[in-house]
């Protein structure tokens, strides 16, 4: 009897992208809560800290959801309401001016160099 084993390098790179989401979720949890808020106690902490937590997973927009937030992604794919899992207006904005894009939908652009 074999055993289905994952490549190496197939676990490799799943162990390097889940590192790297963890880092970007530690970075804003300590940008966004630690850095500037005084805990008055571990309940006080614990509650914070919980709250942050809940508007992260469940009320922001993310963009691997086409901006969506989680819960209208989920409804969205069960049809409860009447648009596809799509972007808001078919697309997020444009990025920053770039040689390719030179005009954004964002009010803050960099101007072109040259």
């Amino acid at each position: 009897m074999t055993s289905h084993r994952a490549s190496p390098s197939r676990t490799a790179s799943t162990r390097d992208w889940r590192l790297r989401a963890a880092l970007r979720v530690n970075g804003r949890l300590r940008d966004e809560l630690l850095n500037e808020t005084l805990f008055r106690s571990l309940p006080h902490a614990r509650a914070v800290l919980e709250a942050w937590r809940r508007d992260y997973n469940e009320t922001r927009p993310q963009s691997k959801l086409g901006w969506l937030t989680p819960q209208a992604y989920a409804d969205a794919l069960s049809g409860k309401i009447g648009r596809s899992a799509a972007p808001i207006e078919g697309c997020a904005d444009r990025p920053l001016a770039n040689p390719t894009n030179p005009s954004s939908d964002q009010s803050r652009t960099l101007a072109m160099a040259g």
